[in-house]
């Protein structure tokens, strides 16, 4: 019975975050992070190579 409860709750807080995360300014900020990222990592790589 704990155990149904925890799914439920897993799955209405899933659903709400779902919602928020398709909003279209959270979606628009979190492609510009996720496209930011391995730019800030291929540039941390190339001034490794540089520098070592």
């Amino acid at each position: 019975m704990i155990a149904a409860g925890r799914l439920l709750l897993v799955v209405v807080c899933a659903g709400r975050l779902l919602r928020r995360l398709r909003r279209p300014r959270v979606h628009r900020n979190l492609e510009r992070t996720t496209g930011g990222v391995p730019v800030a990592l291929g540039m941390g790589t190339a001034a490794e190579r540089v520098a070592g």
